[in-house]
């Protein structure tokens, strides 16, 4: 289990959390701004369709993200303030997260239809703020 968790964490000195972290926020901030472009018609079959593509892709890498994060958690002390921030931080990255999910389930008629209704656009970026 130890070995596993090392291997989850990354090298001492290089956590893999970070570089995670910022490949999901660059795709979820790729998703906000086509979402928007699409609401606002430009090329909306195309950016609804990068929008849906790019919820996609930012859900599929919140898991090795969520997962190295979880590693990093487990090696916090309890009930410090480090870990109160750092449960704070995963309870919020969850829920946008699921915001996140609901978005790309209520707009896959959209990214069918082509053209991307302002409810899930609103929960992109609800859960993006």
């Amino acid at each position: 289990m130890r070995l596993l968790l090392a291997l989850v964490r990354g090298p001492d000195g290089h956590p893999l959390h970070p570089p995670f972290t910022d490949a999901t926020i660059g795709a979820y901030a790729v998703a906000s701004v086509l979402g928007i472009f699409a609401v606002a018609g430009v090329s909306t079959v195309r950016t609804t369709a990068g929008w849906w593509l790019a919820l996609l892709v930012a859900l599929c890498l919140t898991v090795p993200t969520a997962v190295t994060g979880l590693a990093d958690w487990l090696r916090i002390t309890w009930w410090t303030p480090l870990w109160r921030v750092a449960s704070s931080h995963m309870l919020a990255m969850l829920a946008a997260a699921g915001l996140f999910l609901g978005a790309l389930l209520w707009g896959h008629g959209d990214y069918d239809a082509g053209a991307l209704g302002g409810g899930p656009l609103a929960l992109t970026l609800v859960a993006f703020a």
